[in-house]
C-alpha cells in the first residue's frame, strides 16, 4: 500500500544525501544523474524536457556509480541530438509517482503544444 508520508520523507532524505554523478544542460532541457534512496536501484538518471512533459522523467536506473556515469553520457547524447526521439519512457518506480500515475510513455509534443 502506498504510504504518502513515508514516500515524502524518503524523497526528502534522498535529496539531502544525494551524490551527484552528472548534471548537463542542453538547449531546451537538462539531464541529471545522482544517487537515490527511494528507487529500486542506488542511482538514476532524470531528464527535464518540455518537448515531452512538464516536469522530470526518470529514464534509467543503475547499480553502480560507473554505470550511472556511462548512462548519463548516453542520455545527454540522446536528448541533445539534432533529431529528437519520438518518445521517452518515464520509468519512475517510486510510490509517489506510481500512486499519481506520474510515469509512462511521454511522446514528443507537436510544435506549439504545451
Amino acid at each position: 500500500m502506498f504510504d504518502m508520508m513515508s514516500s515524502i520523507m524518503l524523497a526528502q532524505e534522498s535529496a539531502n544525501n544525494r551524490d551527484e554523478v552528472g548534471r548537463s544542460e542542453y538547449p531546451g532541457g537538462m539531464v541529471d544523474t545522482y544517487s537515490v534512496l527511494d528507487a529500486p536501484s542506488p542511482f538514476e538518471t532524470a531528464v527535464e524536457d518540455k518537448r515531452y512533459k512538464d516536469g522530470w522523467m526518470i529514464v534509467e536506473y543503475y547499480g553502480t556509480r560507473e554505470e550511472a556515469a556511462s548512462g548519463h553520457a548516453k542520455w545527454v547524447a540522446k536528448m541533445s541530438a539534432d533529431s529528437p526521439q519520438e518518445y521517452v519512457d518515464d520509468i519512475a518506480a517510486d510510490g509517489w509517482n506510481e500512486h499519481f500515475g506520474n510515469n509512462g510513455r511521454c511522446f514528443l509534443r507537436k510544435s506549439g503544444e504545451a
